[in-house]
């Protein structure tokens, strides 16, 4: 019995020490900090006509490895790109295409995933899209030339009444 307490005692001391986390008693951790991520081509509100393709560069690193790339414009994933070989700490540098077809601001971000499927997000950068040249930036509105006409007169017919003829006499037996 007294072996049984002895060992108790010795196995709570233990499981004691490595919750305290004392020097050369510390249990391995894990990496859980989403990738890092940064977009290094266009420029911040880089002017760009609509239907001219951009290269969005990107790269992305964790110490797990990247396995994984997505573009994002305006919220909605528009190219993936996928790491055929993660490696731990190194580097995925991705060129992803993307033609915008709408003037306006755009907001681009990369999407990087680790190999824990953690994600990290960019930083938004802004794109200015405008029509490209010869393509009017608003439709043309139409020129009024002449003063509007007034309506002009419809003809309505009115149906003429017919009377139907009733006979004053019942019919004669045959």
């Amino acid at each position: 019995m007294k072996r049984f307490h002895l060992l108790a005692v010795s196995g709570l001391l233990v499981v004691a020490v490595l919750a305290c986390g004392l020097p050369g008693f510390q249990a391995a951790s894990v990496d859980n900090a989403p990738p890092s991520v940064v977009i290094s081509s266009p420029a911040q509100r880089q002017v760009v006509p609509v239907g001219q393709e951009v290269q969005v560069v990107s790269t992305a690193v964790d110490p797990d490895g990247i396995t994984r790339t997505e573009l994002v414009v305006d919220g909605v994933v528009v190219w993936v790109d996928a790491n055929a070989d993660p490696q731990a700490g190194a580097p995925f540098i991705v060129s992803q295409p993307w033609t915008p077809a709408v003037p306006g601001s755009h907001i681009i971000q990369a999407r990087a995933f680790d190999t824990h499927n953690q994600a990290g997000m960019s930083d938004p950068l802004v794109v200015e899209v405008v029509p490209a040249a010869g393509q009017p930036s608003a439709p043309p509105t139409p020129e009024s030339t002449a003063a509007p006409l007034p309506p002009s007169p419809t003809v309505t017919r009115q149906p003429a009444v017919t009377p139907t003829p009733v006979p004053t006499s019942p019919p004669a037996d045959t």
